[in-house]
């Protein structure tokens, strides 16, 4: 992989539209079953109710997305990474440590990095990265881009590690 190039990544619409589709189906059934609850004390009620607030906050933060994001989501370069949903800035590829794939109940969600405290303090995270990502590490969504999880994680981990080689070079 020819990693002095730049290379840049934006949504599939499709696959946002679907995920938008089956959170707005999730919220329909969950605003029925909510409504149709005779007592407030049922805890049943209270599980719906929360249901619903999720999947219609998800559903709103899809729109958002298929609304504003017209450009690149993600760009790679020699200089670093960046992910719009993620940070202000680039973020160098040497203030990132551990480069890794995030799995919920074993199926793959994203890619994890592991980065220094100054790097995110630098780079501007964003207030939904920090909610989204564990302490030290910023969690990157590869689920609805136009690349796979695989290439990207592939593409990642190139550019990565021709920084560690370059500077490798550099320090003898």
């Amino acid at each position: 992989m020819d990693t002095s190039q730049t290379r840049a990544f934006q949504y599939e619409k499709l696959k946002l539209f679907i995920f938008l589709a089956g959170n707005m189906i999730i919220f329909i059934l969950f605003s029925i079953a909510y409504y149709s609850h005779s007592s407030e004390n049922d805890p049943q009620y209270i599980l719906d109710l929360i249901i619903t607030i999720a999947s219609a906050t998800i559903s709103a933060i899809i729109l958002y997305r298929i609304i504003v994001f017209r450009g690149d989501v993600i760009t790679i370069s020699p200089d670093g990474f960046h992910d719009v949903r993620v940070s202000a800035l680039m973020i160098p590829w040497k203030a990132i440590d551990v480069i890794s794939t995030s799995t919920v109940r074993g199926i793959t969600a994203g890619i994890e990095l592991t980065v220094s405290p100054a790097a995110k303090s630098v780079a501007g995270v964003t207030r939904i990265a920090k909610l989204r990502s564990r302490p030290g590490r910023l969690f990157i969504d590869s689920r609805t881009l136009e690349i796979s999880h695989n290439d990207l994680l592939l593409c990642i981990n190139a550019y990565a590690a021709a920084e560690k080689q370059r500077l490798g070079k550099h320090r003898d």
